[in-house]
């Protein structure tokens, strides 16, 4: 069974907040800077959309195995933790409103 994660527990697993996990995201071309998942994302089953029968909406999780290789992986090359709480993607996402 395929196991997804949220981004919240995706920035748990690294002590970090569920926007940093966000920007990591973006950063590895799965989220573009409106929130939404990429094409790229999609159509490589990085993501699906789960509804929250409770919360009436729905919200992305993404594929633990695939996600996780991805963000090991720019680890090891020197790339993606800036733990800034407000880095280049908060201050970005605070201009366009999101």
């Amino acid at each position: 069974m395929e196991q997804y994660l949220s981004q919240t527990e995706i920035g748990n697993l690294y002590g970090v907040s569920a926007r940093i996990a966000g920007a990591w995201l973006v950063r590895g071309g799965l989220r573009g800077p409106d929130g939404k998942p990429t094409d790229h994302a999609e159509q490589n089953g990085y993501c699906r959309s789960v509804y929250m029968t409770d919360r009436g909406r729905s919200f992305w999780v993404w594929h633990s195995a695939r996600t996780l290789e991805l963000i090991e992986d720019a680890i090891r090359n020197g790339g993606f933790p800036v733990v800034d709480e407000v880095d280049e993607f908060d201050q970005l996402a605070l201009r366009l409103g999101l």
